[in-house]
Protein backbone atom coordinates (compact mmCIF):
# COMPACT_ATOMS: atom_id res chain seq x y z
CA UNK A 1 0.00 0.00 0.00
CA UNK A 2 2.94 2.46 0.62
CA UNK A 3 4.50 1.65 -2.54
CA UNK A 4 1.63 2.31 -4.44
CA UNK A 5 0.84 5.23 -2.61
CA UNK A 6 4.72 6.92 -2.63
CA UNK A 7 4.53 5.19 -6.44
CA UNK A 8 1.73 7.67 -7.07
CA UNK A 9 3.33 10.73 -5.20
CA UNK A 10 6.16 10.56 -7.55
CA UNK A 11 4.47 10.41 -10.82
CA UNK A 12 2.22 13.53 -10.04
CA UNK A 13 5.23 15.45 -8.71
CA UNK A 14 6.94 14.64 -12.06
CA UNK A 15 3.94 15.14 -14.08
CA UNK A 16 3.50 18.97 -12.34
CA UNK A 17 7.34 19.25 -12.44
CA UNK A 18 7.40 18.52 -15.84
CA UNK A 19 4.60 20.92 -16.89
CA UNK A 20 6.05 23.61 -14.90
CA UNK A 21 9.34 23.32 -16.89
CA UNK A 22 8.29 22.82 -20.42
CA UNK A 23 4.66 24.19 -20.48
CA UNK A 24 2.65 23.84 -23.22
CA UNK A 25 3.91 25.07 -26.39
CA UNK A 26 7.13 25.72 -26.55
CA UNK A 27 9.49 27.40 -29.24
CA UNK A 28 12.94 26.39 -29.09
CA UNK A 29 15.39 29.35 -29.42
CA UNK A 30 19.47 28.66 -29.14
CA UNK A 31 20.42 30.41 -26.10
CA UNK A 32 24.21 31.20 -26.47
CA UNK A 33 24.47 32.75 -28.86
CA UNK A 34 21.24 33.91 -30.14
CA UNK A 35 21.38 34.92 -34.09
CA UNK A 36 20.25 34.23 -36.99
CA UNK A 37 21.12 30.85 -38.49
CA UNK A 38 21.83 32.69 -41.97
CA UNK A 39 25.21 33.43 -40.68
CA UNK A 40 26.28 29.68 -40.06
CA UNK A 41 24.08 27.91 -41.78
CA UNK A 42 22.45 27.73 -45.42
CA UNK A 43 19.79 26.03 -47.30
CA UNK A 44 20.23 22.57 -47.76
CA UNK A 45 19.99 19.98 -50.73
CA UNK A 46 17.08 17.90 -49.49
CA UNK A 47 18.89 14.89 -47.92
CA UNK A 48 17.00 14.18 -45.05
CA UNK A 49 13.85 14.08 -44.14
CA UNK A 50 13.67 16.44 -42.01
CA UNK A 51 15.01 19.26 -44.20
CA UNK A 52 11.84 22.04 -44.58
CA UNK A 53 9.44 23.84 -42.74
CA UNK A 54 7.65 22.71 -39.92
CA UNK A 55 4.42 23.77 -37.90
CA UNK A 56 5.43 23.19 -34.24
CA UNK A 57 2.28 21.81 -32.63
CA UNK A 58 0.02 24.61 -31.14
CA UNK A 59 0.95 26.09 -34.77
CA UNK A 60 1.96 29.41 -33.54
CA UNK A 61 5.43 29.21 -35.35
CA UNK A 62 7.66 27.88 -38.07
CA UNK A 63 10.57 26.38 -37.58
CA UNK A 64 12.99 25.56 -40.61
CA UNK A 65 15.37 22.77 -40.18
CA UNK A 66 18.35 22.54 -42.62
CA UNK A 67 21.56 21.02 -43.13
CA UNK A 68 24.01 22.60 -40.56
CA UNK A 69 27.28 23.92 -42.59
CA UNK A 70 29.87 25.58 -39.66
CA UNK A 71 31.17 25.25 -35.79
CA UNK A 72 28.80 27.99 -34.95
CA UNK A 73 25.71 26.08 -35.55
CA UNK A 74 27.29 22.21 -35.28
CA UNK A 75 29.38 20.28 -37.08
CA UNK A 76 28.55 20.06 -41.25
CA UNK A 77 26.21 17.92 -41.95
CA UNK A 78 23.81 17.78 -39.11
CA UNK A 79 20.67 19.00 -38.59
CA UNK A 80 20.18 22.95 -37.76
CA UNK A 81 17.19 25.27 -37.46
CA UNK A 82 15.45 28.34 -36.85
CA UNK A 83 12.29 29.94 -36.11
CA UNK A 84 11.45 30.79 -39.73
CA UNK A 85 7.79 32.63 -38.95
CA UNK A 86 5.47 33.46 -35.54
CA UNK A 87 2.14 34.02 -36.22
CA UNK A 88 1.58 36.97 -33.21
CA UNK A 89 5.29 38.38 -33.86
CA UNK A 90 4.41 41.64 -31.86
CA UNK A 91 4.59 41.70 -27.75
CA UNK A 92 1.76 43.69 -25.72
CA UNK A 93 3.48 46.90 -26.40
CA UNK A 94 3.21 46.30 -30.51
CA UNK A 95 7.09 45.43 -30.46
CA UNK A 96 8.82 42.50 -31.87
CA UNK A 97 8.60 39.64 -29.79
CA UNK A 98 12.44 39.33 -28.48
CA UNK A 99 14.12 36.60 -26.34
CA UNK A 100 13.15 38.30 -22.93
CA UNK A 101 13.62 34.86 -20.73
CA UNK A 102 16.94 34.04 -21.82
CA UNK A 103 19.57 33.42 -18.96
CA UNK A 104 22.49 35.90 -20.40
CA UNK A 105 20.56 38.93 -19.89
CA UNK A 106 23.06 40.44 -23.00
CA UNK A 107 20.62 38.38 -25.23
CA UNK A 108 17.63 38.86 -23.87
CA UNK A 109 17.30 42.21 -26.68
CA UNK A 110 17.84 39.50 -29.54
CA UNK A 111 14.81 39.33 -31.96
CA UNK A 112 12.95 36.08 -31.18
CA UNK A 113 12.05 35.36 -35.06
CA UNK A 114 14.97 34.26 -36.94
CA UNK A 115 16.57 32.92 -34.43
CA UNK A 116 18.30 29.36 -34.35
CA UNK A 117 16.74 26.55 -32.80
CA UNK A 118 17.56 22.71 -32.36
CA UNK A 119 21.16 22.46 -34.25
CA UNK A 120 23.75 19.56 -33.96
CA UNK A 121 21.33 16.89 -34.73
CA UNK A 122 22.97 13.91 -36.12
CA UNK A 123 21.46 10.80 -37.28
CA UNK A 124 21.09 7.76 -34.65
CA UNK A 125 23.16 5.18 -36.09
CA UNK A 126 21.37 2.33 -33.82
CA UNK A 127 17.96 3.93 -34.87
CA UNK A 128 16.68 4.85 -38.55
CA UNK A 129 14.63 7.97 -38.67
CA UNK A 130 15.94 9.36 -35.19
CA UNK A 131 18.27 12.46 -34.76
CA UNK A 132 19.69 13.09 -31.50
CA UNK A 133 23.20 14.73 -29.67
CA UNK A 134 21.97 18.34 -30.80
CA UNK A 135 21.26 21.00 -28.39
CA UNK A 136 17.84 23.51 -27.81
CA UNK A 137 16.76 26.23 -25.60
CA UNK A 138 13.03 26.61 -24.84
CA UNK A 139 12.69 30.60 -25.04
CA UNK A 140 9.37 30.22 -23.00
CA UNK A 141 10.97 29.04 -20.03
CA UNK A 142 14.63 30.40 -20.53
CA UNK A 143 15.83 26.57 -20.50
CA UNK A 144 18.51 24.68 -22.32
CA UNK A 145 17.43 21.11 -23.17
CA UNK A 146 18.51 17.88 -25.08
CA UNK A 147 16.30 17.66 -28.32
CA UNK A 148 15.71 14.01 -29.69
CA UNK A 149 13.92 14.23 -33.18
CA UNK A 150 11.83 11.08 -34.19
CA UNK A 151 10.16 10.88 -38.11
CA UNK A 152 6.41 10.28 -37.08
CA UNK A 153 4.96 9.90 -40.70
CA UNK A 154 6.21 11.65 -44.16
CA UNK A 155 4.77 15.01 -42.81
CA UNK A 156 5.13 14.65 -39.15
CA UNK A 157 7.98 14.55 -36.46
CA UNK A 158 8.03 14.10 -33.10
CA UNK A 159 10.06 16.71 -31.27
CA UNK A 160 11.32 15.55 -27.97
CA UNK A 161 12.97 18.07 -25.41
CA UNK A 162 14.02 16.77 -21.75
CA UNK A 163 16.53 17.61 -18.90
CA UNK A 164 17.47 14.29 -17.28
CA UNK A 165 14.77 12.54 -16.96
CA UNK A 166 12.14 14.62 -17.83
CA UNK A 167 10.73 15.59 -20.66
CA UNK A 168 7.82 16.46 -23.08
CA UNK A 169 6.92 15.58 -26.80
CA UNK A 170 5.53 17.96 -29.46
CA UNK A 171 4.68 16.40 -32.74
CA UNK A 172 5.64 19.47 -35.38
CA UNK A 173 3.64 18.83 -38.68
CA UNK A 174 5.04 19.65 -42.09
CA UNK A 175 4.40 23.50 -43.60
CA UNK A 176 4.19 24.18 -47.47
CA UNK A 177 7.64 25.38 -48.40
CA UNK A 178 5.99 28.05 -50.51
CA UNK A 179 4.16 29.88 -47.44
CA UNK A 180 5.21 33.01 -46.10
CA UNK A 181 7.43 31.90 -43.88
CA UNK A 182 9.66 35.06 -43.35
CA UNK A 183 10.53 37.18 -40.23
Amino acid sequence: MWTSLIRRSVIIFCSVLTSLVFGTSAIFAEDVPAKPLATGATAAPVSSPLVGFWFVAAKDSVIELSTCTGSADGSPGTICGRIAWIRDPLDASGKLRRDTKNPDRTLRNNLLCGTAVLWGLTADDKRAGRWRDGKAYIATRGLRVNPRVDLAGPDSIRVRGSIGPFGQTEIWTRADPAGPWKC
